[in-house]
Parts: C-alpha cells; structure tokens; sequence
C-alpha cells in the first residue's frame, strides 16, 4: 500500500486543511482532502470509505467545528474499523472522543497551529521514509533470494 494521508476534517475548517495539506506535500507526502477531489454522482460515505481504505493512514484534524460534525465522526469509525492509523491532532479545549482515547495525539493552538504543523509534518515524512527504507531492503533481500535460487537451480544442471 502506498503511504498516503487521508484528512479527516469540518469543511468550515479548509483554511487550516489546505495548510496542513501544503506543508505535507512540500515533504513528498500524497494526501487526500475529499472536498478538494469532487465526484459528482457518486455516494459521499462510498468516496470517504474508498479513500479511508486506500489510505495507510487518517489525519484527524479534530477542531471544535469537526467535534461537532457527524461527517468527522463516520471517518474516525471507518478508519477505526479499518484498522488504519489514525494521527489525532486535537485543538486545545476540544474533548477526545471516546473512541480514540487510547490513541496518542497532539493538542494545537487555533491561533498559532504552525509548531503542530511542522512537527506532524517531519513526523510523517519520517515516517513514510522508514517505511520506503523497509520496502526497499526488502526488495533487495528478495533480489538475492532471487540469485541464490537461480545460482542453486542452474548449479543442478553442472
């Protein structure tokens, strides 16, 4: 699976999303904002679970605006259900809810959010750089694998 960010997030919130979404992308990091990709015709909860599901994990941007909104609180059940990594960034003063209390997160100030930003930012690309460094020793290990299947089978034929 890729490394791709699903952002979770209150539509009346885009100005920090789009934040958020260009400071991870100055890292390399794909992500997905479901407004900024319509799809017109086609079922919102199907799109939002399509995207969760093709996610390796959920970005919950949790503000006072998205703990009130029922769209954020199908997301965290999705992704709960999914099993993804949710990374909860939760405005100070908001209450966690219930379902992701044991998820550790990080509190951000509505009017100075670029600390959280930035530290979620590098945390992520360290991430995804661990996770491409794995992928990548284990395709050289299955490479060699490789040689030493074909070296024993030609070693046969001698």
């Amino acid at each position: 699976m890729a490394f791709k960010i699903f952002i979770s997030h209150s539509i009346e919130d885009m100005e920090l999303v789009h934040y958020f979404k260009s400071m991870l992308s100055q890292k390399g990091l794909e992500t997905y904002v479901a407004v900024s990709e319509p799809e017109p015709g086609r079922k919102i909860t199907d799109k939002i679970t399509n995207h969760i599901k093709s996610s390796s994990h959920v970005l919950l941007l949790l503000t006072k605006k998205a703990a009130e909104s029922s769209w954020v609180q199908n997301e965290i059940g999705i992704a709960v259900s999914m099993k993804k990594t949710i990374i909860p960034i939760i405005e100070a003063g908001v209450k966690i809810p219930s379902i992701i209390k044991d998820i550790e997160y990080v509190t951000f100030d509505s009017e100075n959010p670029n600390e959280c930003i930035i530290k979620i930012s590098e945390y992520l690309f360290n991430l995804k750089t661990s996770s491409d460094e794995v992928k990548l020793l284990i395709g050289i290990l299955l490479i060699f694998l490789g040689i030493l299947g074909i070296a024993a089978f030609l070693s046969k034929y001698e």
